[in-house]
């Protein structure tokens, strides 16, 4: 069995940690994209309030998902 794999980026935020942001990008993008088969964490950075604590930190991630072979030929 061979298979196909597309990847895509996508961004996520919270004020709740790195773990909240990857869990953000991951739970919204499942909602268009099926079939989610990994992710690799691309990039970290995060927002400062005015006081220098941080805000929230948002996440890139690279997400693969299986392309499905169509049946028709």
């Amino acid at each position: 069995m061979t298979s196909t794999y597309k990847h895509i980026k996508v961004t996520g935020q919270s004020s709740e940690g790195i773990e909240g942001a990857i869990r953000a990008a991951l739970r919204t993008s499942s909602k268009t994209i099926k079939g989610h088969s990994w992710f690799e964490l691309v990039e970290v950075r995060g927002n400062l309030a005015s006081g220098g604590e941080i805000q929230d930190y948002q996440v890139t991630l690279e997400v693969g998902f299986a392309i499905e072979e169509s049946s028709a030929r």
